[in-house]
C-alpha cells in the first residue's frame, strides 16, 4: 500500500470514529421529544422555595443551608421524604397536551385558579396556576403565569402537593452527632444517673463512680438520637401536660458535649391511652408522639447504667487467670494458641467453659454491707495491662446467693448460687483430659 493511500485510509477511519462518538453523545429523537414536553427548565437542586395554596391545603417551605424548613403554617423542619418527590415531579413535569389558544380556562379551574404553586430558584420566582382533576381522566390543567401557556398534565402532581401538616413536618425529633456526646444525664422520678465518655467506653459518674454498661448506654444514645415522630401535638398547652403524662414527667434526658454544653434535652411521658412502647417527647414547647422499645426498658428499669457484667471482660481478652477455690489454686496462662495450667500445657477442657461463665456472670443487686461468710473463690484476671481481682463468699442469711467484691467497683454484688456452683465445676475440670 502506498503511503498516500495509507494516510487517506487512516483519516477516513478517524473521521468515522469521530462521527460515531459525536452521535453517541447527541440526544436521541425520543430524548428530544421528552425535552420538548418539559414544562419547566429547572433541576431539583435549583429549587429553593415552594409555596402551595389551595382550598384545603396551604403551606410554604424554604431551603436553608441545604435543609428544607416549613415557613407556613408553622416554623418547623420539613420532612425531606415529602418535599423530595415534589421536587422530582416538578423537575420532570411534562405536558401530555398543550392547551389551544382560546381554551376555556374557567372550565379548567385556571381562572380563577383552583390552586397555585410558586417556585423560587436562583433565577427568580415562577407561579403556576393549577386546576382540579378533570372528571373521567387522569389529567389536570396547568398554566404558567409568566408565559400564559397552558398544558394538560398528569394529576399526580396534586397528590404530591396536597399534604397535611403532619405529613409536611420533619419526623426527626433529635438531630445530634453521637460522636459529639461526652455525657448523658437520665432522671427517672427522684433518681438521676450520669455517665461520661471514657476512651471507647463509658463510666458511671453519679450516683456513684463505677464501670458503666457500655451496651446499655449505646442503646440509649442511638435510640434517642434516632427517634422519629409518629404524630404531633400541634398546640402547646401547659394544662394538658398532666393528661399526657408529662407533668410530672416519667423521665428527663440530656446529652452534653466535652465542654458540658447541652446538645439536646427532652422530657418524656406517657398517657394510659397510648399503645405499646408509645410515649410523648417534650422539647421546648413542641410535643411529639413516638414509639421505641426503649420505653419498655425505661419502665422496667433495665436501662441500668452500672455494668451488669460482674467482671466486664470478654473471654478472648483474658491472657492470665489465677483462681483459688477453697485450698486449691490453678494458674492459667495463654501462650499463643495454647493454655498452660500451673506451668504445664493444658491436657484437657474446662478452660473455655470457665472463661465463658466468668464473662457472662451478672449481678442481681448491690449492697454496701451484706452478711457474708468466708471467701470461697478468689480470682485474678489479666488482660494486657488491665488486672481485675474478685472475691466471692456465701450469703450467711440465704444459701441461694453469694456476694462478690471486685476491684475498682463499689459495693458488694449479689450472685445466684447456681452460677457459683458452675464456676466450681469448671475449676475442677481444668487439666482433666477430655474423654
Amino acid at each position: 500500500m502506498k503511503p498516500r493511500t495509507f494516510i487517506l485510509l487512516a483519516l477516513a477511519l478517524g473521521l468515522m470514529l469521530f462521527i460515531v462518538l459525536v452521535e453517541r453523545k447527541m440526544p436521541t429523537t425520543e430524548e428530544n421529544r421528552a425535552q420538548a414536553r418539559k414544562i419547566l427548565n429547572v433541576k431539583e437542586d435549583e429549587i429553593t422555595g415552594l409555596k402551595f395554596t389551595s382550598p384545603d391545603s396551604s403551606w410554604e417551605a424554604k431551603k436553608d443551608h441545604g435543609k428544607w424548613r416549613l415557613a407556613s403554617p408553622m416554623d418547623a423542619p420539613a420532612d425531606e421524604g415529602t418535599i423530595g418527590p415534589i421536587l422530582t415531579a416538578l423537575a420532570g413535569l411534562e405536558s401530555e397536551k398543550d392547551l389551544e389558544a382560546g381554551a376555556d380556562l374557567k372550565a379548567l379551574d385556571l381562572k380563577p385558579a383552583k390552586s397555585t404553586l410558586t417556585l423560587t430558584t436562583g433565577k427568580g420566582t415562577l407561579i403556576l396556576s393549577l386546576g382540579a382533576s378533570i372528571p373521567g381522566t387522569t389529567r389536570m390543567a396547568l398554566l404558567r403565569q409568566d408565559t400564559g401557556r397552558g398544558f394538560l398534565i398528569a394529576n399526580t402532581l396534586l397528590g404530591n402537593l396536597k399534604k397535611n401538616l403532619t405529613e409536611l413536618r420533619g419526623k426527626e425529633i433529635f438531630t445530634v452527632d453521637s460522636a459529639q456526646v461526652a455525657a448523658i444525664e437520665l432522671t427517672r422520678g427522684a433518681r438521676t444517673t450520669t455517665v461520661k465518655k471514657s476512651g471507647d467506653g463509658w463510666t458511671l459518674d453519679f450516683p456513684f463512680p463505677d464501670r458503666a454498661d457500655r451496651q446499655g448506654v449505646d442503646d440509649l444514645l442511638f435510640g434517642f438520637s434516632g427517634l422519629r415522630a409518629k404524630d404531633f401535638v400541634d398546640t402547646y398547652d401547659a394544662t394538658r401536660l398532666k393528661a399526657l403524662g408529662l407533668d410530672p414527667p416519667a423521665a428527663h434526658i440530656a446529652f452534653y458535649d466535652k465542654d458540658n454544653k447541652t446538645l439536646l434535652e427532652a422530657t418524656l411521658g406517657r398517657s394510659e391511652t397510648l399503645g405499646k412502647d408509645e410515649f410523648y417527647v417534650l422539647r421546648g414547647k413542641q410535643i411529639f408522639l413516638t414509639s421505641h422499645a426503649l420505653w419498655s426498658k425505661l419502665e422496667q428499669g433495665t436501662l441500668a447504667f452500672p455494668d451488669p457484667k460482674l467482671l466486664g471482660l470478654k473471654r478472648w481478652e483474658v491472657d492470665h487467670l489465677e483462681m483459688t477455690v477453697g485450698t486449691g489454686k490453678k494458674t492459667l496462662e495463654r501462650k499463643e494458641n495454647d493454655w498452660w495450667v500451673n506451668g504445664k500445657k493444658s491436657a484437657g477442657g474446662g478452660i473455655d467453659d470457665l472463661l465463658d461463665h466468668l464473662a457472662a456472670l451478672q449481678w442481681m443487686e448491690n449492697y454496701k454491707t451484706p452478711k457474708m461468710g468466708a471467701v470461697e473463690i478468689r480470682l485474678a484476671l489479666q488482660s494486657g495491662k488491665s488486672r481485675i481481682e474478685a472475691e466471692i463468699a456465701p450469703d450467711t442469711g440465704d444459701t441461694k446467693f453469694h456476694w462478690a467484691k471486685v476491684t475498682g467497683r463499689p459495693f458488694f454484688w449479689k450472685l445466684e448460687d447456681s452460677k457459683i456452683t458452675q464456676l466450681k465445676d469448671d475449676f475442677n475440670k481444668i487439666g482433666v483430659p477430655a474423654k
